[in-house]
């Protein structure tokens, strides 16, 4: 899998749903983890290393910059491997960037999936908005849900942040209004303009 673009919120999130594919009490044995400009030597010694008391291992690769040009070899070598890793084997690149004309890409959409990581919008994200309040028991209606979104404007991050402070904010069982808006969310730029 390519989990590329976005929101780094979003692709993170995604890595933490495959993580439970290998959950368990050996999970820390059959997870690895490569930050930044891997090994690739390193890459494909755990590709071709069957899981350990578990039906799958998953190899997780962030920020390698090996679906960027100037990496050629690295990314050729990686192509290569999505080609002969084992069925009990997953590998995830997360990367913030992603050239759909390197062979890497291509090897990825033949042997797997691409996908751009995009945070909600509109509708979307006002529903999500809506659910992170529900889920800690406090409710907060469509119009202020619309007031919350014209303050702190429609970015996916800060309205993660100022959702979290307007949660902290409210006792269990409340509902949001305009005022616990105005009183607690930071506004956004294009609002004080």
């Amino acid at each position: 899998y390519l989990l590329y673009g976005g929101e780094s919120f979003v692709r993170e999130t995604w890595v933490t749903r495959f993580k439970k594919v290998v959950s368990g009490p050996f999970e820390d044995m059959n997870i690895d983890v490569f930050d930044g400009a891997a090994d690739m030597n390193a890459v494909m010694d755990a590709s071709q290393t069957l899981p350990f008391m578990s039906d799958k291992r998953l190899i997780i690769i962030k920020d390698s910059g090996l679906f960027k040009s100037g990496r050629k070899n690295d990314s050729e070598k990686a192509a290569q491997m999505l080609k002969d890793i084992p069925e009990s084997t997953c590998v995830i690149f997360v990367e913030e960037e992603a050239d759909k004309r390197l062979a890497l890409f291509k090897a990825v959409m033949k042997n797997g999936h691409a996908a751009l990581c995009t945070p909600p919008q509109g509708a979307e994200l006002y529903s999500w908005a809506e659910k992170q309040t529900k889920k800690r028991g406090i409710k907060m209606e469509r119009n202020q849900t619309l007031y919350f979104f014209s303050v702190v404007g429609e970015g996916f991050e800060n309205a993660r942040a100022e959702i979290s402070k307007l949660i902290n904010y409210k006792d269990y069982g409340t509902i949001i209004t305009n005022e616990d808006i105005d009183a607690i969310c930071i506004k956004s730029t294009e609002n004080k303009v």
